[in-house]
């Protein structure tokens, strides 16, 4: 049975949806995201490593967010932790199809 310590879900993650705007003649012209909800969160680290890529030295950082279950989440929304931009990189996780908990893969987006 999945059960939730809602002491572990100590942060505030904003859920955020891609919005493309259009000009007069209907092409696109920008895009953005607007944020969906903001909600309590558990932010689990999970592995980062250095990498070499156009002559710099780039880090990359992956994080399993949870959160309480809410439908409509998916792999085209992202996440918001603070300053920090995450994308999701596949569809959240329903544990046991219980409708408690959903975990979210994600990556920092590099600014």
């Amino acid at each position: 049975m999945v059960t939730i310590d809602p002491g572990k879900l100590n942060r505030r993650v904003t859920i955020q949806r891609r919005v493309a705007s259009r000009d007069g003649k209907g092409a696109r012209t920008q895009q953005s995201w607007d944020d969906v909800d903001t909600v309590w969160a558990e932010d689990v680290p999970k592995s980062s490593r250095e990498f070499f890529r156009a002559a710099q030295v780039k880090s990359q950082m992956t994080h399993m967010i949870r959160i309480r279950y809410r439908s409509g989440v998916t792999s085209k929304h992202r996440l918001k932790l603070g300053t920090t931009v995450l994308n999701i990189l596949g569809p959240p996780r329903d544990l046991e199809d219980a409708h408690v908990l959903l975990e979210i893969d994600c990556m920092e987006v590099e600014s």
